[in-house]
């Protein structure tokens, strides 16, 4: 299935050429002797141009003090090329299927929640160079991106998001694992599915979403649960981290 309807083609591409140029800088490579000179320093971002900077509006967008990007509550590290956005602990016990939701998702068995909209995180992953495709490999489409998820909660140590889940057959904490960019379908109208049905992240590979689960334990709704001894109480401010393995 395409991942994008005809209506919305247009735009994704647009978001793709944006971050060709809004991160063509970023990997610039200073002379020697600057090198020498700074070498101890961290390089400073390059600014963007004023063709860059409209862009990266009419994507929703802005540019930050720092020189970062920020698109909705997505920030983009754009030295880091990592994403950030906030989020909170929404349960601590249970069987989950969803790793983060929006309210109005599927909260009852969701990890995390978030007002994150989920266009802004699929147009933030476009920015930072990720591809959306299959969650697994396979067939004339290829797969999406590989990533990584992080989460840091208030006042505690940035970990990988499966210290958070655990095997319900086994008890054990679940291995580190990639998840992939699979982006939303939208409809004739342009409306995003995956906010219609409330997913940012899934572990049970149902539904629109903008990242999936690519490991075979996606396929069944009764492996994951909530590693409760690890997780902070209920409502406490996580920042989550994603970026490309």
């Amino acid at each position: 299935m395409e991942k994008f309807c005809k209506n919305s083609i247009n735009f994704f591409i647009f978001a793709v050429f944006a971050s060709t140029i809004l991160f063509s800088g970023c990997k610039s490579i200073h002379s020697e002797e600057n090198t020498n000179i700074n070498e101890k320093k961290e390089a400073e971002l390059p600014p963007l141009s004023e063709q860059e900077i409209n862009l990266l509006k009419k994507l929703g967008g802005e540019v930050l003090e720092d020189g970062n990007i920020k698109i909705g509550l997505a920030k983009i590290d754009r030295k880091k090329m990592e994403i950030s956005f906030p989020a909170e602990v929404n349960l601590k016990a249970g069987e989950i299927e969803v790793l983060i939701c929006i309210p109005g998702g599927r909260a009852h068995e969701s990890l995390l929640i978030t007002n994150l909209e989920p266009l802004d995180l699929q147009i933030a992953l476009l920015l930072i160079g990720a591809e959306n495709g299959l969650r697994t490999p396979g067939g004339h489409i290829q797969q999406g991106t590989l990533l990584k998820i992080e989460v840091e909660p208030e006042g505690g140590k940035r970990i990988p998001v499966e210290k958070w889940i655990r095997e319900i057959k086994t008890g054990k904490e679940r291995q580190l694992s990639d998840w992939v960019f699979v982006g939303s379908n939208f409809t004739h109208d342009g409306t995003c599915l995956a906010k219609e049905e409330g997913n940012i992240a899934n572990t049970w590979t149902f539904g629109n979403t903008i990242i999936d689960n690519p490991s075979d334990d996606a396929t069944d709704d009764s492996v994951l649960e909530i590693f409760s001894e690890r997780v902070p109480r209920v409502g406490t401010k996580v920042t989550v981290y994603i970026r490309k393995k």
